[in-house]
């Protein structure tokens, strides 16, 4: 696809005034070259806050949800420009500032929200395009010695990564001793050989806010190569069991150090530092010479 869909909501110190139906072609050569086009489709969802749309296969978008106790599910036709609200036979309850994500085969995940009572979903939804159907999934984190449901949340995101393989660290701190001369750099070095053996991305999480962890990259020089992710509330950290109390050196909760190679959704590998100052299995020379 060379299109990208936005519905653009015109909003006014917070609230909504009206939907935009959008498509962005990106021009095949240059970025220069491309160009917004309204569209303007016979019907379409009613105005709201708080939704999400995500890509659910071939020239369809798929809309569930937001503010005023929406419930419905809606689907966008890009090859002729139409809304179709759906009408399947049960559906997640009204919400809104849930997160989806397309997950292949004409599906799309859904994830979290906020109840009309300002309480947080921790539901798990799949919607299936060829038959119209939602099903709830009770799925679980699995990490060595625990095992637990996702807590509820709002204003979070979902990104599909499909069938690759993926490494994903994490650490104590941005700027630390010890994250700073040989966990993130040790990456950074070990890039070409991660290509090699066909690890597609290499994420790097911490307990820290966004802005630390955009200077902390940059530092790195790290564009282009690792994504730095930031754990602001430790919620994922938590998820998975990795939490560290490290208040007794001013540095409240944090995340032990750990490296692990996922596939298609699955941990295949993980190694754990039993200490988090160190950096030993956990490093990626290490780490490498093992998957």
């Amino acid at each position: 696809m060379n299109k990208i869909f936005k519905i653009i909501s015109t909003v006014y110190q917070g609230f909504l005034v009206r939907n935009i139906v959008l498509l962005f072609f990106i021009g095949l050569t240059s970025l220069s070259a491309s160009d917004w086009i309204q569209m303007n489709p016979s019907t379409n969802p009613s105005d709201r806050l708080g939704t999400d749309l995500a890509y659910i296969g071939g020239d369809k978008i798929l809309l569930y949800g937001g503010s005023n106790n929406a419930e419905d599910t809606w689907v966008y036709d890009m090859s002729d420009n139409t809304w179709i609200q759906k009408s399947p036979s049960s559906n997640p309850t009204a919400r809104s500032n849930h997160a989806m994500a397309y997950i292949g085969d004409d599906k799309v995940l859904l994830f979290g929200g906020q109840y009309p009572s300002s309480t947080y979903h921790g539901e798990t939804w799949i919607y299936d395009l060829s038959d119209d159907s939602w099903t709830q999934q009770d799925p679980t984190v699995s990490w060595p010695g625990h095992t637990q449901i996702v807590t509820g949340r709002k204003w979070h995101d979902l990104s599909y990564i499909g069938d690759d393989k993926v490494i994903l660290f994490g650490l104590p701190g941005a700027f630390t001793p010890t994250c700073s001369a040989k966990h993130l750099p040790g990456f950074i070095k070990a890039i070409d050989q991660l290509k090699k053996k066909d690890i597609k991305k290499i994420i790097c999480i911490s307990v820290n806010d966004p802005f630390v962890m955009n200077a902390w990259g940059e530092t790195h020089n790290v564009k282009g190569k690792i994504l730095m992710v930031a754990d602001s509330n430790c919620d994922f950290t938590k998820n998975i069991g990795a939490e560290l109390n490290l208040s007794h050196r001013g540095l409240g909760i944090r995340s032990t150090r750990y490296t692990m190679l996922v596939t298609k959704g699955t941990i295949i590998k993980i190694s754990e530092e039993e200490v988090a100052g160190k950096c030993e299995i956990t490093a990626a020379e290490n780490f490498v010479r093992e998957i």
